[in-house]
């Protein structure tokens, strides 16, 4: 005798997405897990893969020191978009906030800073 089965089958989109993160290598993995899914919410993570872009002392809260603006503290780090860069939110001593593209040559730790 033949079997006939109603079957309901819940099947996953794939798509991969690209978003940058920091941390340890087990937290930026579950980082990256929850950015993906905020950037496509139909979608289920499946699989990381982290790629190393760099390595920087730079994090919220670190002083740092930029060449035209001063020093500063690190408000905010969020990825650029460009796969090489994130965008730090300064709040600068004198009392401005800007947005700047690093890390790089123009911003660094205040400690490396020099009185030039």
């Amino acid at each position: 005798m033949t079997k006939y089965f109603s079957a309901k089958v819940e099947l996953i989109q794939t798509k991969t997405v690209w978003v940058q993160v920091s941390g340890d290598e087990a937290s930026a993995t579950a980082l990256a897990r929850d950015q993906a899914q905020l950037k496509e919410p139909g979608f289920s993570a499946n699989s990381v893969e982290l790629k190393l872009v760099g390595e920087s002392e730079l994090e919220v809260g670190s002083r740092v020191f930029h060449r035209i603006f001063g020093p500063g503290i690190i408000e905010s780090l969020s990825p650029n978009g460009d796969g090489q860069t994130f965008r730090m939110r300064i709040k600068f001593d004198r009392g401005d906030t800007k947005d700047i593209a690093g890390p790089g040559s123009v911003v660094r730790p205040e400690s490396l800073a020099s009185d030039e």
